[in-house]
């Protein structure tokens, strides 16, 4: 836009079709028809405000520099005349108020497990916050599964050892952590409270543990690097189908002094494509596939020279039946072990417990990421995330005395059994072996 224009509430408004989509965000008019198909939470989201102001809808979400950063000045149609009157969307009453937030929710200080955290988050949470939060997909069966397999292993203590100081201190990517735990890059985190995003890269910086930002975040990467400029962040992304879009991004990414993005994938193979999305700018980024869900998928990572995978089913939100992420560890270590002597692989969901964390790393893995957990200790402000960090070190430091080691180092698969859910682990690889091949009639 070349110069400040002002265009009317009726020049507006018309505007408002999947094909020619404009809304309004603090009085600037701003085209989304190409981007309203790429938003992360959907184009209906973005069509119901097509033609209205979307101030309050917009702001209970994200920060008014989000539009300029992600959209091009071209994008910008001008200004609402002032004298106009425009529609505005008015979200549901029952979205902005619980009424038991203030009443019901039990006090920080009466948390002592991350449970407790999500038996508080409907409480705490608004009704809109709490189901975006929450929800996964169709029947939750790989929702409820990431959880409940990892009751299903056992460990096996030493306990002739002396264990009166433990580390939990940790290498990722290079990074060092005072705990092999990230902060998993979820959307949205202003729902659970104000400072979002910001209030956990504070609380992260204080627990000494890496937040990996999102890509969809309330806050801009700069906004959020710019709360703690002197601790490291990781950033995840999506392949963008606009590679110069992708590019820039990266290229802000990197100004910032990240070096590791963690790349999501939403295709079932992660091809040629992804590894291209390496940074194209000088110096040397490191890339993790993030969603990987099987052995096949983890050797194509390795032929393509990633720098790490993350075991996930995206927290049982996309596929549902997909295997849970200990399933997928389980089967790593059977058919292709070599993996973790060439990446990091972390994984991710369903992980509750510090003895959760300690049997994942029994089994090779280098961290696990957490996600609804720190998205539900936000709800009581970054203090919540300080507390959730502190409930998870206490929990794995006591795991660790309790099993015999002082060191992460020290841990090996010989430290727990897995038979229970052993039987679960596809036997090969090759699905067609000992079946006949039966031809299509056409």
């Amino acid at each position: 836009m070349a110069s400040a224009r002002y265009l009317s509430a009726d020049e507006v408004s018309a505007h408002n079709k999947p094909d020619d989509c404009w809304i309004v965000v603090e009085g600037q008019i701003w085209d989304l028809t190409e981007f309203a198909p790429e938003h992360p939470g959907g184009a209906k989201l973005i069509l119901k405000l097509a033609g209205k102001d979307a101030t309050r809808e917009f702001n209970e979400i994200h920060t008014s520099s989000l539009l300029p950063r992600t959209l091009t000045n071209s994008k910008l149609m001008g200004r609402l005349d002032p004298s106009s009157i425009l529609a505005i969307s008015v979200p549901n009453v029952a979205s902005k108020q619980h009424p038991t937030i203030e009443n019901e929710a039990p006090p920080l200080t009466s948390i002592i497990s991350t449970q407790d955290f999500i038996l508080a988050a409907p409480l705490r949470l608004t009704p809109k916050a709490y189901a975006y939060y929450s929800s996964a997909a169709t029947d939750l069966v790989s929702f409820q599964a990431n959880s409940a397999l990892w009751s299903r292993i056992w460990f096996r203590p030493r306990l002739l050892r002396n264990v009166r100081t433990v580390d939990t201190s940790c290498e990722i990517q290079g990074v060092r952590s005072s705990l092999p735990v990230l902060c998993a890059p979820a959307a949205m985190a202003k729902l659970a409270h104000p400072d979002g995003e910001k209030g956990i890269a504070r609380a992260c910086e204080r627990g000494g543990i890496i937040q990996c930002a999102s890509i969809n975040a309330s806050y801009s990467i700069e906004e959020i690097v710019d709360a703690e400029p002197y601790h490291p962040f990781f950033f995840q992304i999506y392949v963008n189908k606009d590679r110069s879009s992708s590019e820039q991004l990266l290229k802000r990414v990197w100004d910032l002094g990240i070096r590791v993005l963690f790349l999501t994938i939403d295709a079932p193979v992660p091809g040629k494509r992804e590894a291209d999305e390496r940074v194209k700018i000088e110096g040397s980024g490191k890339i993790v596939l993030k969603g990987v869900q099987s052995v096949e998928d983890v050797k194509i990572a390795v032929e393509e020279g990633i720098d790490g995978v993350v075991l996930s089913n995206h927290g049982g939100r996309n596929l549902d039946t997909s295997p849970p992420s200990l399933l997928v560890l389980l089967e790593l270590r059977r058919h292709y072990p070599e993996a973790f002597n060439k990446m990091e692989v972390y994984v991710d969901g369903g992980i509750r417990r510090g003895t959760d964390i300690l049997k994942a790393l029994c089994l090779g893995a280098k961290a696990v990421l957490l996600g609804r957990p720190f998205l539900y200790s936000m709800a009581y402000g970054e203090e919540g995330v300080d507390h959730l960090i502190s409930i998870l070190r206490d929990e794995l430091e006591t795991a660790m005395r309790l099993l015999g080691v002082t060191s992460l180092s020290h841990l090996h698969p010989g430290l727990v059994n897995t038979q229970d859910i052993d039987h679960l682990v596809v036997k090969s690889l090759d699905a067609t072996t000992g079946f006949p091949q039966v031809k299509a009639r056409i």
